[in-house]
């Protein structure tokens, strides 16, 4: 039966497929590759109807309920009406009117199987009806206090009902035997279960077989799609008449149609593998982070535990209040929106919201103007928060100031290294040849000068003995002069007689005066040869002692041609520390002018610093302006101040006076 479903499901499909094919009369090779899956569905709905039940039919021809739709049979701890001892043989023989009572529960109907159906003839003996005893009565429950003594000692149950008064021993018996039937009926119930179970695996082995061959049927109604495809595609060239030629061309753009689509698909599965990796690899890092925080958390202080529990808690509260106000700001906006499409609509809305708005405006600015005045406060106040401010002002811009002149001071010194590392770099690289030449005229000329020393050494200590004996004649000179020479003759105009008669009573002020004059004027002039010859000594003095150290330095010529060498290798040594230091202080300045020309458009874009330029500015101008003002007060104070003057004519009279007493007093 099967087969022929499969058979007739592979006709309808190449039928539907030669249709197809027919009615398209192009060359369409989607290979109708994905049409299996309609067939496969097909196939598995055939298998569904063809398989067997999972739930056999019973004796009676009725499919089984489920466990489901049936109560479950109350058990000994659910059940809580009167459990019956089971009648025994001698009651049903003296009391065969009395009713007969059910298995082991009365009011219980006997316990299902797992399919829904009553269990029928199980536990024959353990269920049979039995007759109730000549003193058996009904309606008393155990353990109530009107039960008499029996044999055993027990206390029986005093019955109360229609029943005649009689005693119900629930003895070991009694248990044994409901203990055999609930042991029994779940000794059934196993054995159900197993029997489903094992009919539950045989289903799924049949599945799994049915699904095996669907599936190779699945690939055999694939393969026979494509061969089908193929054909009609021969029918549909040949219908055409198609040249082979073009066949095998359009063969060969398939091919590499295929193999450009295959090439890429294979690309995908390797990015897409990348990509699976390097998440694979990132969720390890996380995981790693996280177990590295959590470790990091237990080893942490039970304070700081704590405090950061706290800090969770209430990022975990802000983020709570943070959505409620996104929702409560998304519900005022869509107010909002509802509000201004309301007003939109209504002229009378748009101009009362108009006002409204003026209204707020005309408050807000009325509150701002209060609280100007408020916060003036007296002139003296207002005086005090001004001149804080100017000083607060000051104390900034001189700050900044400071700051600018340290960074010009900075960007200068750089600049002036720079350029003088650039002319040092160029001076070597771009005349190196040039410098050493240079070196080595100088490595002549100081192989000449130490050839020709000692002939400089003579002729300079032929100097030094001319220049000592030229100082030595200027000294005795000097001295000779000095000996020699009179005041009174070095009074230009003046004889002795003309001095002789100004020691006369009769020489009055006016000539004193002029002579006193005149004598100061030789003794200022005295005083100033005197000084500078005594210049011109240290000069010469200074000049013979730097004249012997150089010769002493020249006489040592070694140590000054080590020295040259020395001076000649350190700088070389600088020349290649400056070489390789030029990249660093190159990157170094343009980081600088970099920062410089940002701090200077921030600077310049800032509100602040332009206020304070202009502060600044003031500020400046005013300093100029109180430098002016006290510089004319210094000069109008030194005009006023007469003091200085006084003293000064004081003591000019005084040494006057002096003089004159001491020319008019007889020698």
């Amino acid at each position: 039966m099967v087969a022929q479903e499969r058979k007739d499901l592979f006709s309808e499909a190449t039928k539907d497929e030669v249709s197809s094919n027919r009615s398209v009369c192009t060359f369409r090779i989607k290979w109708k590759r994905t049409s299996p899956r309609r067939t496969n569905e097909k196939v598995r709905l055939l298998m569904r109807m063809s398989q067997p039940s999972g739930r056999p039919k019973t004796s009676a021809g009725s499919r089984a309920s489920s466990a489901r739709g049936v109560r479950r049979p109350s058990t000994a701890a659910r059940s809580n009406e009167m459990i019956e001892r089971p009648f025994s043989r001698t009651a049903v023989d003296a009391n065969s009117n009395v009713m007969q009572r059910s298995v082991s529960n009365a009011a219980v109907p006997p316990p299902r199987s797992s399919m829904g159906e009553r269990i029928q003839g199980r536990m024959s003996t353990a269920q049979a009806a039995r007759s109730p005893s000549p003193n058996f009565h009904r309606g008393a429950a155990p353990g109530s206090a009107m039960r008499p003594i029996t044999q055993q000692g027990l206390i029986g149950v005093r019955a109360s009902g229609r029943l005649t008064s009689s005693r119900q021993v629930l003895d070991k018996s009694y248990y044994v035997s409901l203990l055999q039937q609930k042991t029994n009926a779940l000794l059934l119930e196993i054995d159900a279960l197993k029997k489903e179970l094992h009919r539950s695996e045989l289903n799924r082995q049949n599945l799994t077989i049915y699904e095996k061959k669907a599936e190779e049927e699945a690939s055999i109604i694939r393969d026979l799609q494509g061969t089908l495809a193929d054909c009609n595609m021969i029918i549909d060239r040949l219908n055409t008449n198609t040249d082979l030629d073009a066949l095998k061309e359009e063969l060969n753009e398939l091919i590499a149609k295929n193999e450009e689509a295959e090439k890429g698909l294979n690309e995908l599965f390797a990015d897409r593998e990348h990509i699976e990796e390097a998440t694979r690899d990132v969720e390890k890092q996380i995981e790693l982070e996280k177990t590295k925080n959590i470790a990091a958390l237990n080893e942490l202080d039970v304070h700081i535990r704590e405090q950061f529990e706290q800090l969770k808690r209430g990022a975990v509260l802000l983020d709570e209040e943070y959505h409620i106000k996104e929702e409560e700001l998304d519900a005022l906006n869509r107010r909002k929106e509802q509000l201004d499409d309301e007003v939109a609509s209504s002229s009378f809305k748009q101009q009362a919201m108009i006002l409204h708005e003026r209204i707020a405006e005309m408050e807000s600015k009325k509150a701002a103007i209060t609280e100007e005045i408020n916060a003036e406060g007296t002139p003296s106040e207002q005086r005090e928060r001004l001149l804080q401010t100017v000083i607060r002002t000051t104390d900034e811009v001189t700050a900044m100031q400071k700051q600018i002149d340290s960074v010009t001071e900075r960007i200068d010194q750089g600049n002036e290294e720079l350029r003088e590392f650039e002319s040092e770099y160029d001076d070597v690289i771009g005349e190196k040849n040039e410098k050493y030449r240079e070196l080595k005229t100088k490595e002549v000329q100081i192989d000449e000068f130490l050839d020709s020393y000692e002939e400089l050494k003579s002729e300079q200590e032929v100097r030094i003995a001319q220049f000592s004996a030229e100082i030595v004649r200027l000294l005795e000179l000097i001295s000779r002069n000095c000996s020699i020479t009179d005041l009174s003759a070095n009074v230009t105009g003046m004889d002795t007689a003309g001095v002789e008669k100004f020691n006369d009573e009769t020489a009055i002020a006016s000539e004193l005066q002029d002579l006193h004059v005149r004598l100061q004027e030789e003794m200022i002039s005295l005083d100033e040869s005197e000084r500078r010859l005594r210049n011109d000594a240290e000069n010469l003095t200074h000049v013979m002692q730097a004249m012997s150290s150089r010769m002493d330095e020249f006489e040592d010529h070694e140590s000054l041609r080590a020295d040259t060498g020395q001076k000649r290798l350190g700088l070389e040594r600088r020349l290649k520390e400056l070489q390789v230091l030029l990249p660093d202080v190159e990157v170094n300045n343009k980081q600088v002018l970099a920062k410089l020309s940002t701090t200077k458009a921030q600077l310049d874009e800032n509100d602040e610093y332009t206020t304070l330029k202009n502060v600044q500015k003031k500020w400046q101008y005013i300093e100029q302006n109180n430098a002016t003002l006290r510089e004319t007060a210094t000069t109008k104070d030194a005009e006023t101040n007469y003091s200085n003057l006084k003293d000064e004519a004081m003591r000019l009279q005084a040494e006057y006076n002096a003089n004159v007493v001491s020319w008019t007093r007889p020698k």
